[in-house]
């Protein structure tokens, strides 16, 4: 009877909470040599001229994932892009997310905006200057961090407008987390988004610098009420998140013995099992061979059940 218990807390979130991508751009199906905003309806520029020198090309010279990726460069322009989402959200729990290459002794830069109509709000700034400090602005306290130049780094912000709030990660870690509403400059007073823009620009926001960089795999996620039922009866962590290729499980101070470990897809189909014995410490490495999309995976005994939710690229 315990066991159908803990099935059914299990279970009735997994079939109950879903996701929706509303926009994915990996670009590899332009033309490379083309402008972006020729190329696709997700993108055009700052004075909405795409095919212009304001517009930004498709490159197959340097990806993430094969073979392209949209090139910034100049110095504070002329290339200012904007990419528009399919609507102005005002309410819900968003995950926006990138991987973005600044080239060794370049910078970088982007910012989202309040609506889809340039210069109405400014909700995030994010410079990436030459020395690999990343400066932050949003709220009314910047944050910084480090990054590495010339390596594909993953970006991606959650934002929950309605508990009006929002936390930008670098590669997987919590850099800044601020009032979503209060932005960065003072424009905008709304908690809503409607797209980002990409300027030929980088350093700090005291102190610009030439801009070189590369963004790809780009998307926007509707995950409302993704993770609100998670049950964590006890504490492991999962990594990386977004996951490629394998999956790494850690769990410190947890009782020792016999575990069932299952992954489940969005959908409550069961797509891995495995029964593992561990100490205290529990450290395992999973090589997935999945679709992309959602994920839950869970660890279990006859007391407890506890789960985590993870990206799959």
């Amino acid at each position: 009877m315990k066991k159908i218990i803990l099935l059914l807390t299990f279970f009735l979130p997994v079939f109950f909470i879903a996701q929706n991508t509303l926009l994915s751009e990996d670009f590899d199906n332009y033309t490379a040599g083309n402008y972006i905003g020729n190329e696709s309806t997700n993108f055009t520029t700052w004075t909405n001229a795409p095919g212009t020198p304001e517009d930004a090309f498709v490159v197959n010279t340097n990806s993430s994932s094969p073979s392209n990726s949209v090139q910034i460069q100049g110095n504070t322009g002329p290339t200012d892009v904007m990419m528009t989402f399919p609507s102005i959200y005002t309410s819900g729990k968003y995950e926006f997310s990138m991987k973005f290459f600044v080239t060794t002794g370049r910078g970088g830069y982007f910012n989202i905006q309040e609506t889809q109509t340039a210069g109405q709000g400014w909700k995030l700034d994010v410079f990436f200057s030459s020395g690999g400090v990343v400066e932050i602005l949003g709220g009314s306290t910047p944050g910084s961090a480090q990054y590495q130049q010339n390596t594909w780094v993953d970006v991606k912000v959650v934002i929950n407008l309605d508990t009006d709030n929002a936390d930008v990660y670098l590669d997987g870690n919590m850099v800044h987390s601020y009032v979503f509403s209060s932005g960065s400059d003072g424009t905008g007073t709304n908690a809503s988004f409607g797209g980002i823009n990409y300027f030929a620009f980088g350093g700090t926001s005291a102190t610009p610098e030439a801009a070189e960089y590369f963004i790809d795999d780009v998307m926007l996620v509707d995950v409302t009420g993704v993770g609100l039922e998670e049950n964590n009866a006890f504490n492991f962590n999962v990594y990386p998140n977004p996951v490629e290729n394998s999956l790494f499980i850690n769990a410190k101070n947890i009782n020792a013995g016999n575990y069932n470990l299952e992954i489940f897809d969005i959908t409550g189909k069961l797509v891995l099992s495995q029964e593992i014995y561990t100490s205290d410490v529990l450290s395992k490495e999973i090589n997935l061979n999945v679709e992309s999309g959602m994920y839950t995976v869970t660890l279990s005994n006859e007391n407890t059940i506890s789960s985590k939710k993870f990206m799959v690229k």
